[in-house]
């Protein structure tokens, strides 16, 4: 059977739509679930859309109704499923579909976008702080916060509570992380003030001003607040925030401080203070007269009305009393002053001269007048040991009283003349004394010096000035040498006064009473004195002169040294004078070029340490560009205790091989050395003994002759006698120091010179042929016609006690012009030895000063007062302090307060430079703990004739275990008469 294609299609197709039609009508099948579908986790800013999943899937087509049910939060929802939140928290989307209802609990987050961190500024290093936070959004959700905190240069701890526990002070930074959003904080981490103070004065005056600070403890603790205050008592006051008083009314105040609440009090009194001062009284007074000064001080009730009475000096001087009585020292103009409570009143006052020095021709050529003198004021002052002299201020004068052992010497009363003077056109000087003798027919004579400290230039001496004793006034004149000394600005101008017999066995008594310079002349302005070197006043070569040179491309002050053919031949020096302990330095250092070209031999330069020679340094004559730097070691024989102060200059003295003039540029000429150098021992020994002659021998003579005369009429001496018409006449003395005559000369100090000759001869004994083993005022003397016994001390003393050799002498004889027929008679010339006499104690007392450690190993040293040293177990270690005065010589006692540790020691040690001169060492043994008073009676007081003198301390702490405390409570000379 055949079916066709077509019929078949159709009948298909037939069958199909018969089923689908019979499907249709059957019933539709019920929703068993409803899921719905979406975000649970919506942001705030978000609109999700939820949609559903129906079972069975052929009812997913069904109708769907959608509702929010709240939860913690809140939404709403579209028919179509779409959700606008409303409030973060929780909700559940249900979704409803039939019977059946499908959910979705959604919660809705509201993100942090910021975040604010609080919390105190500060946190005490003992405290804690506590620190929150604040979101931005206030409502925002989150889930992670976490706590940091980061040292900076502090250090601290924190809970994830916020809870900052400081450990180290200074600042850190305190960090919050919430979700990624961060935020810090730099927190201070201070030191707290526990206790505070005021600081200020307790007296502020009206009109015034206080101003006060804060006291904090501890020192340096940390702060942030700070209020000053003052409270009304019966005073009244402001105060500034800054602290600074402003009184109101008088009486008493309250200042009061509050830091970070830590309070303090400070009682203050607001005073009335002086307003002025007037001085009333006479304006005009006459020496010798008392007159009184009056103060009124306004208001009358000011708190400090007590004055304080001084006197400026002007052109004249006088002293005041604390009762206002007035003492006219020098005519000329003075300022009165009285002072209460800081505010001066003055009245000026005139000191009328009591008369002039009018005519006294002394040169007879000039007079002086009063438009020509100049009277000078100043104080006369002890100068060196006073061998039978005692000086006392009376009045407007001083009275030196003088015995017959008062002997020709370089000290004796100082007049030092204040550089303000103008005296460039001055020619003469004159000093105006009255005395009195034990015997009226022998005068007294003066020793008179008047010269430049500074540059070491005597501008006038006169050893043998008589004095005409009389009751009244007596002008002494001299005439001025040097007188370019006059106007240097840097000048140390002063007059040595020695008033003495010359071998009379008289005693007496000197008034002097004034000093004056006159003259009108035109200043000498040609300098003596340039540079680091000074030419001294003997010489008129070589030159020195300021310079420059360029020195390693730098400009450098030199000094140019010219020494012609002349000076040459005759060795002239160019000193420069030491100012300071000699015994601190070991060499002498100094550049030098060469500027002469063509010198067919090496020229020299001679350096000498006061007439001592150093060293012959030999100048390479090629070398004309470069500076040669010249260092000459100081023998220990010169840094002793009697060259201390003997020793005043370096003298660098120009010579060439083939006596042609040469010149130099010489710079940095210096000390140098060892600062604290190991002392050099020095042994004294009594003085005392018989002279030991030195005429033995006669070994030179120049201009004249020299024989030996047996006694006769005359004592046996050396006859002398220069040749007629000459100016200079030498003679010389070999004598040896040997071991054998050693002994002989341990106890002497000096030579001893009797001679008698025409007066007017000037004699200088130099030794080998050099005047710096002697004082020039003792060396050089002149002679009266009578016989006269000199004594001359040797400077140092060693010259005589120590050492071997030939020692020579020579006797310089000085003539006056036209004088003839000249014998000098040497009746005796010898070592010998010149006793001092034994000076009063003085009740007073001489300090030391703050003690310094010369020696290492302390650990610590305070010098407010009370010294404080910790000692190591050295026996080097010790302390040093120094007592100035010119009064040490009347001392006999030396007191020291000091406390250590019951068993240990100190050795105590006085000293003159770097030798400590006492015989024994004093060693105290402290047997308490507590202060200690040593008290060393000094029987040798040699030890003390010195204007400086130390004490050293040596402690030794025994078996005490390291380190002990010594400490220093006083130190002091003083006077003391021991008991009979």
């Amino acid at each position: 059977m055949r079916i066709r294609f077509g019929r078949l299609l159709g009948i298909t197709s037939l069958f199909v739509m018969l089923f689908i039609l019979f499907s249709a009508c059957e019933a539709p099948a019920p929703i068993t679930a409803v899921a719905v579908v979406g975000d649970d986790f919506v942001m705030m800013q978000d609109n999700p859309t939820y949609t559903v999943v129906i079972s069975p899937s052929s009812r997913q087509g069904a109708a769907v109704t959608w509702r929010i049910e709240a939860g913690t939060g809140s939404a709403s929802i579209s028919a179509t499923g779409v959700m606008t939140p409303q409030s973060p928290g929780t909700v559940t989307v249900v979704a409803k579909a039939g019977d059946i209802e499908g959910t979705l609990e959604v919660e809705i987050v509201n993100p942090i976008t910021g975040l604010i961190l609080d919390g105190p500024e500060w946190i005490a290093l003992d405290g804690q702080g506590t620190y929150t936070y604040a979101p931005t959004p206030a409502d925002a959700t989150y889930t992670a916060v976490e706590w940091a905190v980061l040292a900076g240069t502090g250090n601290a701890t924190i809970t994830q509570q916020g809870v900052v526990t400081p450990i180290a002070a200074g600042t850190v930074t305190v960090r919050l992380n919430i979700d990624g959003i961060l935020a810090t904080k730099v927190v201070a981490i201070i030191v707290p003030v526990t206790d505070v103070g005021i600081g200020g004065p307790a007296e502020v005056p009206l009109g015034g001003l206080g101003t006060y600070e804060k006291i904090l403890t501890p020192e340096h603790a940390d702060f942030m607040d700070v209020s000053w205050g003052v409270e009304a008592g019966t005073g009244a006051a402001t105060i500034t925030q800054e602290g600074v008083l402003s009184p109101v009314a008088a009486g008493t105040v309250t200042v009061t401080l509050d830091v970070d609440g830590v309070t303090a009090t400070y009682p203050v009194e607001i005073i009335i203070p002086v307003a002025s001062v007037t001085v009333t009284g006479p304006e005009s007074v006459l020496p010798g007269t008392a007159p009184e000064y009056e103060a009124t001080v306004l208001p009358e009730d000011a708190k400090y009305p007590a004055v304080t009475w001084s006197v400026v000096p002007g052109t004249g001087a006088a002293t005041i009393n604390q009762a206002g009585v007035l003492t006219p020292t020098a005519s000329g103009m003075i300022t009165v002053v009285a002072t209460a409570d800081g505010v001066q009143g003055t009245l000026e006052v005139e000191i009328e001269a009591d008369d002039r020095m009018l005519g006294t021709p002394r040169p007879p050529h000039i007079l002086a007048t009063p438009e020509n003198t100049k009277f000078i004021d100043g104080v006369w002052e002890k100068e060196g040991i006073l061998e039978g002299l005692d000086v006392e201020f009376a009045r407007q004068v001083y009275d030196v009283s003088f015995t017959t052992q008062a002997s020709i010497s370089p000290e004796g009363v100082v007049f030092k003349i204040d550089n303000s003077y103008d005296l460039s056109r001055m020619q003469y000087i004159a000093i105006k004394v009255t005395g009195e003798t034990d015997n009226p027919a022998v005068n007294p004579t003066i020793g008179f010096r008047l010269r430049d400290f500074n540059s070491g230039v005597t501008l006038f001496w006169d050893q043998d000035t008589e004095v005409e004793v009389t009751e009244a006034n007596q002008w002494i004149v001299f005439r001025i040498s040097a007188r370019y000394f006059l106007q240097d600005a840097d000048r140390d101008l002063r007059i040595v006064l020695d008033p003495h017999f010359t071998a009379s066995g008289n005693a007496g008594s000197l008034t002097i009473q004034q000093v004056a310079f006159f003259g009108d002349a035109e200043p000498v302005v040609e300098p003596q004195v340039l540079g680091p070197f000074q030419t001294a006043h003997w010489a008129q070569e070589p030159t020195a002169s300021p310079a420059t040179d360029e020195i390693d491309g730098v400009m450098v002050d030199v000094t140019h040294i010219e020494a012609s053919l002349t000076a040459v031949s005759n060795w002239w020096g160019v000193p420069a004078y030491v100012r300071d302990d000699i015994t601190r330095y070991t060499h002498i250092t100094f550049k030098v070029r060469l500027l002469t070209e063509g010198l067919t031999a090496n020229p020299r330069l001679l350096v000498t340490l006061g007439d001592t020679d150093l060293q012959n340094i030999s100048i390479d004559r090629a070398n004309t560009t470069d500076y040669t730097t010249v260092t000459v070691p100081i023998p220990a024989n010169l840094r002793t205790e009697a060259n201390m102060w003997a020793v005043r200059y370096v003298q660098v003295k120009v010579n060439s091989a083939t006596a042609a003039a040469v010149e130099y540029y010489i710079y940095d000429l210096k000390l140098t050395g060892d600062a604290d150098p190991t002392p050099i021992e020095a042994t004294r020994t009594d003085l005392g003994g018989p002279n030991v002659p030195l005429t033995g021998n006669i070994n030179y003579v120049e201009n004249g002759t020299a024989v030996p005369v047996p006694a006769n009429d005359d004592p046996a001496h050396i006859l002398f006698s220069p040749n007629d018409n000459e100016t200079l006449a030498k003679l010389e003395f070999g004598y040896s120091k040997t071991t054998g005559n050693a002994a002989a000369r341990s106890g002497l100090n000096g030579v001893f010179v009797k001679i008698q000759g025409p007066a007017g001869i000037t004699i200088n004994i130099q030794q080998g042929w050099g005047d710096g083993w002697a004082d020039e005022s003792q060396r050089m003397f002149v002679l009266d016609g009578t016989v006269q016994e000199i004594y001359i001390m040797a400077t140092p003393r060693s010259l005589v006690t120590t050492g071997t050799g030939w020692f020579p002498f020579q006797f310089n004889a000085f003539l006056p012009e036209e004088m003839t027929d000249v014998d000098i008679k040497i009746y005796e010339f010898a070592f010998t030895a010149i006793l001092p006499e034994e000076e009063p104690v003085k009740q007073m007392v001489i300090p030391f000063s703050e003690f310094v450690m010369p020696v290492v190993d302390l650990e610590s040293i305070v010098t407010d007062g009370t010294v404080v040293t910790v000692m190591e177990n050295d026996p080097h270690n010790h302390v040093r302090a120094y007592a100035i005065s010119r009064d040490l010589r009347y001392m006999n006692t030396l007191t020291l307060e000091l406390q250590g540790e019951v068993g240990t020691s100190v050795t105590i040690k006085l000293a003159y430079g770097n030798m400590f001169n006492f015989d024994v060492d004093y060693v105290h043994t402290f047997t308490s703990d507590d202060v200690e008073t040593i008290v060393i009676d000094i029987t040798d007081r040699d030890a003390l004739l010195a204007s400086i003198l130390s004490v050293s301390l040596f402690f030794d702490i025994g078996e005490h275990d390291e380190p002990v405390d010594f400490q220093i409570f006083d130190a002091y000379f003083s006077g003391v008469i021991p008991a009979e």
